[in-house]
C-alpha cells in the first residue's frame, strides 16, 4: 500500500487526509489558528476608526469608581443587554467602550449611536432613497448596539418612535442593547409619551443587566 504524506508538512499521514486534501490534523489546526490571528490583527487595526479617541485608553485608578469597570466587564454577550445609569461624570461611557473593544476583538461587530446621531433621524425621513429605513435596519440588526445617552437629544415624536422601534425589534429577536443614561426608569418614563413610555422602560429593564454608576 502506498504511503500518503501531508501536503503541507510532508509528514506521513496515519490514514486518509482530512476532507480528501491530504493535510494532517496538526496543519489543519495551525491553519485555523493563523486565520484567527490574522482576523484579530485586522480588527485591532480597524478599532481606532470605531472607537472615539477619548475612550480608547482607560486608567482604572483614575475612574471616579474603579469598581464600575469590573461590574461592566462582568457582562457576557447574549440576549440580555447591559444598562449603566448614573449621573454625569461617573465614567459610564469610558467603561462601556472597554466592553465593546473586548467584544469587537472577539469577532462581534458594534454599532454606536448617541443623541447626536439620533437627532439626524427626522431629516432622514425627509430624504429620498430610504435612508431612514437603512438607519433603523442597521440599528436593529447589528450584533451589538451601543446607545450612549440617547435620551439627551431633543426628544421629538420621530426620535421617540425610532428609539422605540429599535428597542422593540432588538429585544424581540434577542439582540443585546448596551445603554448608558442619566435617567432612571421613572425619569425616562416622564419624558416619553404615555403610549410608549411604560413599554420602553419595561423592555429596557427586562432585557438588560442593570448596573448603577
Amino acid at each position: 500500500m502506498n504511503m500518503q504524506f501531508c501536503d503541507v508538512c510532508e509528514k506521513p499521514l496515519p490514514g486518509r487526509g482530512l476532507n480528501d486534501s491530504h493535510v494532517c490534523a496538526g496543519c489543519v489546526a495551525n491553519g485555523k489558528r493563523r486565520t484567527i490571528e490574522r482576523a484579530e490583527a485586522d480588527r485591532v487595526s480597524v478599532w481606532p476608526s470605531i472607537c472615539p479617541s477619548a475612550f480608547r485608553e482607560i486608567d482604572r485608578d483614575r475612574l471616579p469608581d474603579p469598581g464600575l469597570l469590573d461590574r461592566v466587564l462582568a457582562w457576557q454577550f447574549g440576549a440580555q443587554g447591559l444598562s449603566v445609569f448614573g449621573r454625569t461624570g461617573r465614567g459610564k461611557t469610558r467603561c462601556i467602550w472597554q466592553v465593546l473593544r473586548r467584544e469587537y476583538l472577539a469577532g462581534r461587530d458594534v454599532l454606536a449611536l448617541d443623541g447626536f446621531e439620533l437627532s439626524k433621524f427626522p431629516r432622514m425621513l425627509m430624504a429620498d432613497g430610504g435612508e431612514a429605513d437603512e438607519f433603523l435596519d442597521a440599528a436593529a440588526e447589528a450584533p451589538i448596539l451601543f446607545l450612549d445617552d440617547p435620551f439627551k437629544c431633543v426628544f421629538s415624536p420621530r426620535i421617540e418612535e425610532a428609539i422605540f422601534s429599535i428597542v422593540d425589534r432588538r429585544t424581540a429577536w434577542g439582540k443585546p442593547i448596551v445603554l448608558t443614561t442619566n435617567d432612571t426608569g421613572e425619569t425616562l418614563q416622564q419624558r416619553v409619551s404615555v403610549e410608549r413610555g411604560a413599554a420602553l422602560v419595561r423592555r429596557l429593564r427586562d432585557y438588560s443587566q442593570q448596573v448603577v454608576a
